[in-house]
């Protein structure tokens, strides 16, 4: 592989299908081996984020009261990873979320 990009999701829980939402997209462009960029946003939820969320992610209610919500970053993060490879942690977990979300918006 020439070029791909590795992702990684913070959410508001387990199941996109009960709710719960993206509030993190960390994302590394490879190219050629090289890391070419790290970028991470975050990202504004409809919902407040449970404490044990916070707990877990580090990331807060007052982090993301002034960021964008999913409906503005996500159609950004689709023309950013155009047709390269994805490569995931947790692919199972995060293509879920990003299935749902990307049909949705």
């Amino acid at each position: 592989m020439q070029e791909y990009v590795v992702v990684d999701l913070e959410t508001t829980g387990l199941d996109p299908y009960s709710g719960c939402e993206i509030i993190e997209i960390g994302i590394t462009e490879i190219k050629n081996d090289q890391i070419v960029r790290n970028y991470s946003r975050l990202i504004k939820p409809q919902e407040s984020i449970p404490p044990l969320i916070t707990e877990i992610t580090g990331i807060t209610n007052e982090m993301v009261r002034n960021e964008e919500t999913i409906e503005t970053v996500l159609p950004r993060f689709r023309k950013f990873l155009n047709d390269r490879v994805m490569i995931a942690h947790n692919a199972k977990f995060d293509l879920k979320f990003l299935n749902y979300y990307l049909r949705k918006y």
